[in-house]
């Protein structure tokens, strides 16, 4: 006969491990989501401080 203590260690253990498992999985994709968003916003302003460069110095010409 299993022991109720025993089946209730089995499912905390296997809940926290899910948990655990569901955190990473989802706070890997966030950081992934967000990180992909700021560098494309990060090259967009670079684009555009070179395109203002550029024009400041076919302006002088």
């Amino acid at each position: 006969m299993i022991n109720i203590n025993s089946q209730l260690r089995k499912y905390f253990i296997s809940i926290a491990f899910i948990s655990v498992l569901f955190i990473t999985v989802v706070s890997n994709i966030s950081m992934n989501y967000f990180f992909t968003n700021y560098v494309k916003a990060s090259r967009l302003q670079d684009d555009q401080k070179l395109v203002q460069y550029i024009e400041r110095l076919y302006e002088e010409f």
